[in-house]
C-alpha cells in the first residue's frame, strides 16, 4: 500500500512539473505539489518505522524463545537499538 501511494504522488508531481514549467503555472500548483511531497514524506516515515520496529521485535522474540531472563531482554533491546543506529549511519 505504501508503494502505491508513493508511486501515485510521485506520478502526480511529475505530471505537474512536466506539463508546464511556466513559473505562474507552478506557483498556482504549489499547494498540490506541497501536498504530494508531504504525503510522500509521511509514507516514507511510516515505512521506515515499520522496518525499524519489525527488526527490533524479531530480536526480542528470538530472545524470549531462547528463554533468556528479563535483564537479558533489556540488553538485547539495547543491542537492537545499536544495530539500528549503525544501519542508519551506513545509509
Amino acid at each position: 500500500m505504501f508503494a502505491i501511494t508513493i508511486t501515485a504522488n510521485t506520478t502526480q508531481i511529475t505530471q505537474y512539473v512536466t506539463f508546464s514549467q511556466d513559473k505562474a503555472y507552478l506557483v498556482q500548483q504549489t499547494p498540490y505539489l506541497l501536498g504530494c511531497i508531504l504525503l510522500i514524506f509521511t509514507e516514507c516515515t511510516v515505512f521506515a518505522q515499520y522496518i525499524i520496529y519489525t527488526r527490533r521485535n524479531k530480536l526480542l522474540e528470538e530472545a524470549q524463545c531462547q528463554g533468556k531472563m528479563a535483564a537479558d531482554t533489556v540488553e538485547i533491546a539495547q543491542e537492537a537499538e545499536t544495530v539500528d543506529q549503525t544501519n542508519n549511519e551506513q545509509e
